[in-house]
């Protein structure tokens, strides 16, 4: 399993739904779990770390 983390800053709609955390520090968080397997992705994919 591999899980990708991703931070952006907040729209407007999301202020609202931000938690003590991520006011504090003014980052939205996501984190994604995919069953991508340990050898990776066939293709070279910006933001996947195979570049």
């Amino acid at each position: 399993m591999r899980l990708i983390a991703r931070r952006v800053r907040p729209s407007r709609r999301q202020i609202k739904n931000m938690t003590a955390f991520e006011r504090e520090r003014g980052w939205v968080y996501s984190i994604q779990a995919s069953n991508i397997a340990h050898t990776g992705l066939r293709w070279n994919l910006a933001g996947t770390g195979t570049i």
